[in-house]
């Protein structure tokens, strides 16, 4: 009998919402109980993450509640320590901006279930599937009092050149998968000193990066020609924060990672370390740059985000509204 019970919520949830349809012309909202598990240490639904805080609250009909036995709506992400078990009577979302595959997160499937037992899947994949929404990392930071949706259509215009009396900075508050990052960095530095003000190679006044905000690291960028935005690892679609914010910071980012980086952004306006057969072809281009003024600015020529959807927030409401009810 207690496996007829979610079935039976659900047709009565039916019954009501047709009954009001008939009556008032006009659908009942039902409010939504969610809940978050998972998620990293001091998340919060209030302020730290844009995408499930001021853009859920404000466009749907949601409570939070600690606790998920009571919620109709399940968020998880990848931070437990304990296997996961689903409630198929309710809908299990599960969230990451982790590349998965990467070693770090190896032990990652003995703890979860498959994707394809999720009712949905936000991350950065790339995928036509109408349970699928590619949010990469970034959507869920607001810039300079600005939603990342209104941030990213700035950078689908060209970015204004402003003069700089810095080379190049390093930023990085842990060490990479590979450390290649780190070595890249070294030997770049060969030319010319690179400020490192992370915990990451240190070499000048620190930086806490876990208490310097998004915005005061963008105009931290702003006196530097180039930013390192070399991801920590390498999978289609993984482009984080770190390509967004050099753009922001009015820098030339030189980047590694994401092989399809090329999907969301445009080329020319960023040095990508996929276009040359070496680490030094690279760096022998990136002082070709450095020395030439023209060529410098060629990079500012171009509007950054070539893609549409990242920055059309109706996407993202289309894809809640499967099964969140709109306000």
């Amino acid at each position: 009998m207690k496996t007829l019970f979610p079935y039976i919520r659900r047709l009565a949830q039916k019954t009501h919402v047709l009954y009001s349809l008939v009556t008032t012309g006009h659908p009942t909202h039902s409010m939504k109980k969610i809940a978050f598990k998972c998620f990293w240490p001091n998340f919060t639904t209030t302020d730290q993450f844009y995408l499930f805080a001021e853009f859920l609250h404000a466009n749907f009909h949601i409570t939070v509640t600690p606790d998920e036995r009571d919620a109709d709506i399940v968020f998880y992400s990848i931070f437990c320590s304990e296997p996961v078990h689903l409630d198929h009577t309710k809908k299990n979302i599960f969230y990451t901006g982790e590349n998965l595959k990467s070693a770090r997160w190896a032990e990652y499937k003995m703890i979860f279930p498959e994707h394809d037992k999720f009712d949905f899947y936000i991350g950065f994949n790339r995928s036509l599937s109408r349970n699928t929404l590619r949010a990469p990392v970034f959507l869920g930071r607001k810039y300079a009092g600005n939603s990342p949706f209104s941030t990213l259509r700035q950078l689908q215009k060209p970015r204004i050149l402003v003069p700089k009396k810095k080379f190049c900075i390093f930023l990085q508050a842990g060490k990479s998968e590979s450390q290649y990052r780190e070595k890249f960095c070294l030997d770049l530095m060969r030319y010319k000193p690179i400020e490192c003000p992370g915990r990451i190679l240190n070499n000048c006044q620190p930086l806490d990066n876990n208490r310097l905000s998004w915005d005061n690291k963008i105009e931290h960028y702003k006196q530097f020609k180039f930013a390192f935005a070399f991801e920590n690892s390498v999978a289609p679609g993984y482009t984080t924060e770190k390509l967004v914010e050099a753009l922001l910071g009015n820098t030339v980012p030189l980047y590694w990672g994401d092989p399809t980086v090329d999907v969301d952004f445009d080329k020319k306006t960023f040095i990508c370390r996929s276009d040359f057969g070496s680490d030094n072809e690279m760096i022998e281009y990136i002082k070709f740059v450095d020395q030439n003024k023209d060529e410098y600015e060629k990079y500012f020529m171009n509007p950054p985000l070539i893609s549409k959807s990242l920055a059309d927030e109706r996407r993202y409401i289309d894809f809640f509204a499967q099964f969140l009810d709109k306000k």
